[in-house]
């Protein structure tokens, strides 16, 4: 990553939202990832069902400094979005399906998001709720 700049050109790393079980027969060529972004959201989700004296800002802060002020406006309208979506994204027999819902959620409206952000996501609001 160039300093300076928040975002990297990955090649495919995940399949198109919506695809019947996470496949499908197109997938993104190339899609562009907010680095930084995404290092701040896996920050201040945390890892589920884990305790940390800091608070989200303040993990959000240490990671990434003053850019870390900047974002978490973001961060935190990113992860209140899954939480207030409509219809809501908890109405699933399984976790896994609540996950799914997230991820294809984060997808489709955060499609800057890496995976892993994704992924911290869904994991997080799946234990909230399971």
């Amino acid at each position: 990553m160039v300093p300076g700049n928040r975002t990297v050109i990955h090649p495919v790393t995940r399949t198109p939202c919506g695809s019947a079980g996470g496949t499908s027969a197109t997938a993104y060529a190339r899609h562009v990832v907010d680095e930084l972004l995404s290092r701040c959201v896996v920050a201040y989700v945390g890892t589920a069902g884990r305790f940390d004296r800091q608070s989200p800002e303040e993990r959000v802060v240490e990671h990434a400094g003053a850019d870390g002020f900047e974002l978490l406006p973001t961060v935190k309208e990113i992860v209140e979005a899954v939480y207030d979506a409509d219809p809501p994204l908890y109405n699933f027999r399984a976790v896994s399906g609540m996950g799914d819902a997230v991820k294809q959620f984060l997808c489709e409206r955060c499609p800057e998001l890496s995976p892993e952000a994704v992924d911290a996501i869904a994991n997080n609001f799946a234990f909230d709720y399971k």
